[in-house]
């Protein structure tokens, strides 16, 4: 496991190892609301399941530029989950209608605000790996 890490920190830039730290700290938040709130749950397991999974892909490979892969295979779905189960307007809750009483508690902008901060930092990051992942296929990494 340390190559993978000393590879990450050999081989990125300043700029990418900032990027880590935040998707770090937005998968960590999970902790804040894992409780109560079952996306959160998923998204620790989701990032336990990145990390055993890009260590597959590593020993693999040993190209850090593949790591993208699990996350295509992980976090797409996660952020299609968080979608469905809180962005979009239709997420409902057990009786199928809306819970319009919890959209203005505190606790639920706390959880909304993170979710969208989430999803986001896991659109943007599928973007980069889909990146990276076709400078690998064409031999620019």
């Amino acid at each position: 496991m340390n190559t993978l890490m000393d590879a990450m920190l050999l081989q990125t830039t300043p700029l990418v190892k900032m990027w880590m730290y935040w998707m770090a700290f937005i998968f960590m938040l999970a902790l804040v609301f894992v409780k109560n709130h079952a996306q959160a749950q998923r998204t620790l397991l989701a990032l336990i399941g990145t990390v055993f999974g890009g260590y597959i892909i590593w020993t693999m490979t040993e190209n850090i530029h593949l790591l993208g892969i699990v996350h295509l295979f992980i976090w797409l779905p996660l952020a299609v989950y968080l979608w469905i189960s809180t962005l979009s307007k239709t997420a409902r809750n057990h009786d199928g209608k809306a819970d319009i009483d919890q959209y203005y508690t505190i606790k639920y902008k706390a959880f909304f605000c993170w979710v969208c901060l989430l999803f986001g930092t896991i659109l943007a990051s599928l973007v980069f790996d889909l990146r990276d992942i076709m400078l690998v296929m064409t031999g620019q990494k």
